[in-house]
């Protein structure tokens, strides 16, 4: 029984397609004698994916057969104008990939916008045959203040709070409701990229050059030099000796609190000692969280190199205690001297 599978639109570049992936389990389970294609490269265009493939389909005697093409797997001559044809198929798919990177860098030398996610402050020019940003006057606005405010107090935090409090929210995606939009607020790195996208500055960036744009820009070149000049001087800022952790972090991306929000080690310094923590990420991102995670990393990374023995013995004991009554209450921690963590208006 005949049955037809099509990767329509994907390349033939990669193994990673849903019809590619199903004809070949069945394959594995013996159930197909032989693959019919209409060219070659309709099933790859890699040269060392179809040599993996045409082991598996000999392991379990399938054969591979072209129509527009005469050869056949099932004799060496039509092994080997196979081998020929993917070749040329390989090197004709690189080609083009040549031609259409070469046609990209010189277009974006000529100063056209080349696609890709629209930046906050510009639409595409209403002729579709003019590869140009055009400027949307409300969003423009919205740009010119983070460079204002950073402009005058260089601190990303203090920058990510204002535009929250000014209610400023990254562009709206494609078909996105519009009341997600406008819950949707900056994050640090967001501003970060923000500041540092030459776009706003009449430009188009190409890899790590960029070239004088034929779109106009949102902010003037003494504006842009001053706020790319105080980043400059907070990213060379000292930041003092790096400090090696004994126990290397075991657990880095690998904890996570109740809510499935992973813990991201930090520390914080008192007293001249410093201290290590796993804490939720949201306090990062959002700064204040009551019910985040705030957890001792040496203590931590003692359980991840405990022997499973002791692991066990400690999760007997902790069966065996008595359950706690009444309803828990959060307090706030507190470092002290000797490292360990007290709460304040705790019973004694």
């Amino acid at each position: 029984m005949a049955e037809r599978y099509d990767d329509g639109g994907l390349s033939g570049g990669t193994l990673e397609r849903p019809a590619l992936k199903r004809i070949m389990a069945e394959i594995d389970a013996g159930r197909i004698a032989m693959v019919v294609v209409y060219k070659i490269d309709c099933l790859t265009r890699s040269l060392d994916d179809f040599v993996r493939l045409v082991e598996r389909l000999e392991a379990k005697g399938c054969s591979f057969v072209s129509v527009t093409q005469a050869f056949n797997t099932s004799s060496s001559m039509g092994r080997l104008t196979l081998n020929v044809l993917l070749c040329f198929a390989q090197f004709e798919r690189e080609v083009t990939a040549e031609r259409i990177r070469d046609k990209i860098a010189a277009s974006k030398k000529k100063g056209l916008w080349m696609g890709g996610t629209i930046p906050l402050g510009y639409d595409r020019h209403p002729d579709p045959q003019r590869r140009e940003l055009v400027i949307r006057p409300d969003e423009a606005d919205i740009i010119r203040s983070p460079f204002r405010l950073y402009e005058a107090n260089p601190n990303l935090r203090l920058l990510e709070i204002e535009s929250q409090r000014r209610g400023h929210h990254p562009k709206s995606r494609p078909g996105e409701d519009p009341e997600i939009s406008r819950a949707r607020r900056f994050s640090r790195g967001q501003l970060h990229y923000l500041l540092t996208n030459p776009t706003y500055l009449g430009r188009i960036r190409h890899r790590d050059k960029t070239h004088p744009g034929q779109h106009p820009a949102i902010i003037d070149q003494d504006l842009w030099d001053s706020v790319q000049a105080r980043l400059q001087a907070r990213h060379a800022r000292p930041r003092g000796p790096a400090r090696a952790c004994p126990q290397g972090r075991w657990l880095t991306a690998k904890l996570r609190d109740e809510t499935g929000d992973i813990l991201t080690p930090t520390h914080t310094e008192r007293r001249g000692r410093t201290y290590g923590y796993y804490i939720s990420h949201r306090l990062i991102r959002e700064g204040t969280d009551a019910q985040a995670w705030r957890l001792r990393d040496d203590l931590c990374d003692n359980l991840a190199t405990m022997p499973d023995s002791e692991l066990r013995g400690m999760a007997m004991d902790l069966q065996q205690r008595p359950p706690e009554h009444g309803p828990r209450r959060h307090h706030p921690r507190h470092e002290t001297e000797n490292g360990r963590v007290s709460s304040t208006n705790a019973p004694r």
